[in-house]
């Protein structure tokens, strides 16, 4: 593997008036859209708080629990670890909670009118929360909505365009993928819905860490013929995994 300083020097830079070519002349054509790719931090202005801040929530209100107990050094103290501790009702309220205080901010509003006229063909997201489905409600807007957590039909030709796809799970339902062994049962549907829909589109990859078992699936989609564009918080650096093994 190259090292980080000299990877991070073979990037391209991309301008936001580049992608908007892009995205512009894909719909004038009526070639494939762009797939964007939310994470948490699409979600942190919304009131969502990021992983870590979950970490320091569980620990305070379960950190009585045996098996929160058990879990003796910040190491071993993840984000999954911790969910895992939870019971499904106790992880679900948790949730809920995070979700009712929530309020639909700008990404996710810019986001929905993208949506709205047709400049975007997929939203995949690793988020529980509903911020972008309230914000496309704004515009009269209610799309098709796939959860993986759930989803029993495999049939892939099935999932139309304009749709919004959960990777994790939705706050509200009875599934969710937040640890370890959970994201793995996943794993096997992922590979052929990302093939499925990565056909001739370019990625935009927003608010995204790429610190979970779904970016190990998209590493192996290999090219990007249409390109990917990796958009960070100003000038956040992204972790050293996405430069060495995607960008």
């Amino acid at each position: 593997l190259l090292d980080y300083s000299r990877t991070k020097k073979l990037m391209k830079a991309a301008s936001i008036e580049e992608l908007a070519l892009l995205m512009k002349q894909a719909k004038e054509e009526g070639s494939h859209k762009p797939i964007f790719f939310i994470g948490a931090g699409a979600s942190k202005t919304g009131g969502i708080p990021l992983a870590n801040e979950i970490v320091s929530d569980i620990l305070e209100k379960f950190g009585d629990s045996p098996k929160v107990m058990e879990l003796r050094d910040d190491a071993s103290r993840t984000y999954s670890t911790l969910m895992e501790c939870l019971t499904p009702f106790a992880r679900k309220k948790l949730l809920k909670e995070y979700v009712d205080r929530a309020k639909i901010n700008v990404p996710h509003i810019y986001l929905a009118q993208l949506l709205d006229e047709g400049y975007v063909d997929f939203v995949l997201t690793v988020n529980f929360d509903n911020l972008l489905l309230r914000a496309l409600a704004l515009f009269n807007n209610f799309p098709a909505v796939y959860d993986m957590a759930v989803l029993k039909d495999t049939n892939l030709s099935n999932f139309k365009e304009k749709s919004i796809i959960y990777l994790h799970g939705q706050y509200h339902e009875p599934w969710l993928l937040h640890s370890d062994k959970e994201l793995e049962k996943a794993k096997q549907a992922l590979p052929p819905l990302l093939y499925s829909i990565n056909n001739q589109r370019p990625w935009v990859f927003l608010g995204y860490s790429g610190e979970d078992p779904v970016f190990d699936e998209i590493i192996k989609l290999g090219y990007f013929s249409q390109g990917l564009y990796w958009v960070t918080h100003n000038n956040y650096n992204t972790n050293v995994k996405v430069y060495k093994e995607l960008i």
